[in-house]
């Protein structure tokens, strides 16, 4: 059988003259993209700058912290390796550390846009800050997935598919590679629907429940025996899954909720008598 994808390893890459590991590098890419994209639709919906530069900066610390602190607890009480300490999770400086569980990011950029509309008394447009939060952290996390990519730091499990990658003499899934597929297409759904959707809080709980969704099932094809796979309970789901699986139904509760009360104002507007000339 033919595979069409060969393994490919880019660890390091050089710019004028230096070398940086490869998944650090997008890292900092998808930040750049991120508050481009961000800041992109603050304008179009007319928002605070200075909240969304508040945001953009709280973002920046707590999903860091979310994301070591999630990787701690994980690896310390359920895996008991005793992979991290406790003082990892709360370096909030600590941006070029491996370890990482990526649900902290969705936390941190949750935390990070409540906080940030609190203190700004922007509270009243949160729902359009998530709106563009989540549509920016969908395209800075498609350029942090090439760098993962490259690294092949989420090879899932054996396979005999035309398209697995050689690992190590064996053929596998490259969930990276799907994942970073799956984002391209959210985040191209999202674009598409950015302007095409009146009711503020929708978008966010369309990009949610279908990043929620893409996880759950890519989450089937992560490896089980290499020495970076994710812990598995005795039914086969990983953490992420039964993570990813409330947050879907909370956004599937959500999308009826908000859909429900767009249509219930426009017909209101629809039933208004008008006066008699």
């Amino acid at each position: 059988m033919l595979y069409v994808i060969p393994y490919f390893e880019l660890t390091f890459i050089s710019v004028a003259g230096y070398q940086f590991e490869s998944w650090k590098l997008f890292w900092f890419f998808g930040r750049v993209i991120f508050l481009y994209v961000f800041f992109k639709e603050i304008k179009r919906l007319e928002l605070s700058k200075k909240a969304a530069l508040i945001i953009f900066l709280l973002n920046l610390f707590l999903i860091n912290f979310f994301e070591r602190l999630l990787f701690y607890f994980s690896h310390n009480y359920v895996l008991k390796d005793k992979a991290s300490s406790l003082s990892d999770a709360f370096n909030v400086l600590s941006w070029g550390s491996s370890g990482r569980v990526y649900f902290g990011t969705i936390i941190g950029v949750f935390s990070a846009i409540l906080i940030g509309s609190l203190i700004t008394k922007q509270w009243k447009n949160v729902w359009k800050y998530l709106d563009a939060g989540f549509l920016a952290q969908t395209a800075g996390t498609f350029i942090y997935r090439i760098g993962n990519v490259l690294w092949h730091s989420h090879m899932g499990k054996i396979t005999d598919v035309p398209w697995g990658i050689v690992y190590k003499g064996q053929i596998r899934h490259e969930v990276g590679l799907y994942e970073l597929i799956s984002l391209f297409v959210i985040f191209f759904i999202a674009w598409f629907l950015r302007k095409r959707i009146p009711k503020a809080g929708l978008l966010f709980t369309i990009i949610l429940g279908l990043l929620s969704l893409s996880r759950f099932f890519t989450d089937f094809l992560r490896s089980t025996d290499l020495p970076n796979s994710n812990f598995h309970f005795q039914n086969g789901f990983t953490m992420n899954q039964i993570a990813y699986g409330v947050v879907f139904l909370i956004c599937l509760g959500l999308f009826f909720f908000l859909s429900k009360g767009q249509k219930e104002k426009n017909f209101q507007k629809d039933d208004e008598i008008k006066p008699i000339i």
